[in-house]
């Protein structure tokens, strides 16, 4: 009685099973298995996007928690990006102080030196003409010019007006956030006050302007500076989240972004002509 020959599957159907593949290491002097996975779509999948996960997880780690991150370009940690941002405030307020004064030299040389080409002939003055020549302002000043002088600066020496900063009146400043409490502490200078802010309280730009500046810093929050009329410059630091980008047109009191709503903290400064002032001597928040 002879025996069916027994049918043998080809290796592609031994390793194929129900849409699954084996991974297999074999001793071939021995026809022995030493090592063997099976693998699934599933698996695969999930194996692949566990090690784009670790892979980003790890370069997280590794730019924030070590000094590689300074390396990177563009990345500055929070007392360089400060600095930097001193700078170069400083700089367009001394730009914009020199264009003033650029204008005001070329405006008095006109003045002084005129245009030889608009003189095509000399004036010639004759006695007919002699009371159409304007008078001359270098001549010294008259007994009754100095007497009303005098009186005028002693009817204005006590007016409160004359002793307000003249930026101050032209620009009324708003408080950025309502129901602030100044916590700043003893060794903090008044030009750099803290205020505690209502938790996610929303903060609004103390006078409008173009936003120069609007990034988030680790340590810092989300910072926003704001360019204002005559050389004023506020900045608003520690903030959740910021509404504004860079370049944007603001008005007074628009929102600018919010405070968190743990440990909300407002570090506010304002800048003049490239240098920080006090905040209260213009505003109260």
């Amino acid at each position: 009685m002879s025996k069916k020959p027994q049918h043998r599957t080809t290796d592609k159907e031994d390793f194929k099973l129900h849409g699954s593949w084996k991974l297999s290491i074999v001793d071939l002097n021995r026809l022995h298995e030493v090592w063997g996975v099976r693998l699934t779509r599933q698996r695969v999948i999930a194996t692949i996007a566990g090690a784009l996960m670790l892979s980003v997880a790890l370069g997280v780690l590794l730019i924030t928690f070590t000094p590689l991150s300074f390396l990177l370009p563009g990345y500055l940690n929070s007392d360089s990006r400060n600095a930097y941002e001193r700078l170069n405030m400083q700089t367009d307020s001394l730009n914009a102080v020199v264009s003033n004064q650029t204008v005001y030299l070329e405006n008095l040389m006109a003045l002084l030196l005129p245009d030889p080409e608009i003189v095509e002939s000399p004036v010639v003055i004759t006695e007919d003409s002699i009371h159409l020549i304007p008078v001359d302002s270098l001549l010294p000043t008259s007994k009754i010019e100095t007497e009303f002088v005098q009186r005028h600066e002693e009817n204005e020496k006590y007016k409160l007006s004359v002793l307000t900063p003249l930026p101050s009146k032209i620009l009324p400043f708003t408080a950025p956030v309502k129901g602030a409490v100044n916590s700043t502490d003893n060794t903090a200078t008044i030009t750099q006050p803290v205020y505690t802010t209502p938790s996610g309280a929303t903060v609004n730009s103390c006078y409008g302007g173009r936003v120069i500046a609007s990034y988030f810093t680790p340590g810092s929050g989300a910072t926003v500076i704001v360019q204002h009329p005559l050389n004023f410059i506020s900045v608003y630091r520690g903030m959740e989240r910021t509404r504004v980008s860079d370049g944007e047109k603001v008005s007074t009191g628009q929102s600018l972004g919010t405070m968190p709503s743990s440990s909300p903290q407002l570090h506010f400064e304002l800048w003049l002509d490239g240098e920080r002032v006090n905040p209260a001597e213009y505003f109260n928040l």
